[in-house]
């Protein structure tokens, strides 16, 4: 019964969207952009170029505008559906906290532009913060004012912020380095 459930995970079928919880973004961003593309590539060009509008050339002004509900034909009601499955889409691919960060947006591309803005710049700050504790950890060594009881609270600090960005160590590895 377990392994049956197991089939079920959150995220990890054909039919439910890949659900973010503010943890991951690219991971989501890859598989949510391949997930979308399988339903229909057209929800993604709306997701990724912009909503479709249905306008129709004022013959008074000479300009373009939005056409009227009457004036919608059958092909512009699909398409503005299209905006809509898009759009419901994202919201439902996202847990409450990230929901409410974009819940002002008024279209699929904006609500995932605003997702990148939010959590491409952090997962860049993240790599980079765990690029150099890394290196720190790399060229960990003992301070000509430390004893050794702060020399360990240093390096366990440092292996835990480590930790805390997914990069682990092996037990012997850090009695190694230590």
């Amino acid at each position: 019964m377990a392994t049956n459930n197991a089939l079920f995970l959150e995220g990890h079928s054909i039919s439910r969207s890949p659900i973010f919880n503010g943890i991951n973004f690219i991971y989501w961003r890859d598989r949510m952009k391949i997930f979308v593309q399988a339903i229909n590539i057209e929800l993604w060009f709306i997701i990724y170029e912009g909503p479709f509008e249905a306008n129709i050339l004022d013959e008074n002004t000479h300009r373009l505008r939005l056409k009227t509900r009457y004036e919608l034909n059958a092909q512009d009601k699909i398409n503005l559906s299209l905006n809509a499955k898009a759009i419901n889409i994202l919201y439902n691919a996202l847990d409450s906290d990230e929901f409410s960060k974009v819940k002002g947006c008024i279209s699929a591309k904006e609500i995932w532009d605003k997702l990148k803005e939010i959590h491409e710049r952090s997962e860049d700050i993240r790599e980079q913060k765990k690029s150099l504790l890394v290196a720190k950890y790399e060229s960990f060594k003992m301070e000509s004012h430390e004893n050794i009881d702060k020399m360990y609270c240093r390096f366990n600090d440092m292996v835990k912020d480590l930790e805390g960005l997914g990069k682990n160590y092996s037990l012997g590895e850090r009695i190694e380095k230590f």
